[in-house]
């Protein structure tokens, strides 16, 4: 039961953090704790394809797509960082609301590239791991 309501702390502080990200591009706020909703919302900030949206169905695969989500959200947000991409898979529900309520923090568009900003290269190893 206690678990249960851990995971339930933290999907609702994760949610408050999209609700501050979503206010900011002036998308309604509320769709961040509609379960499907706030993922559609996401995918089209990060610049992604509607149909991964079956792939976090699969168990196992959603893991993957998961922090690729969290870590592209980290990205759109010009946050490139090894820490930075650490943080947003590993403390979502710290990383979030960091994104979201942070005022020195803003959207850049997919991948960062609003303004023809062009991102730094990773490292072999990065890009592997």
């Amino acid at each position: 039961m206690k678990i249960l309501l851990v995971l339930g702390l933290i999907t609702l502080v994760s949610s408050i953090g999209l609700f501050g990200i979503f206010r900011k591009q002036n998308i309604p706020g509320w769709k961040a704790f509609v379960p499907v909703v706030n993922v559609i919302e996401w995918l089209k900030l990060i610049g992604k394809p509607m149909w991964w949206i079956a792939m976090l169905i699969i168990p196992g695969v959603n893991i993957f797509y998961l922090a690729s989500m969290l870590s592209g959200l980290a990205r759109a947000h010009r946050q490139y960082s090894f820490f930075h991409a650490a943080a947003a898979i590993l403390t979502p529900f710290i990383y979030l609301p960091y994104l979201g309520f942070s005022k020195n923090v803003q959207y850049q568009g997919p991948e960062g590239t609003n303004d023809g900003f062009v991102p730094p290269k990773k490292n072999v190893i990065r890009e592997w791991v």
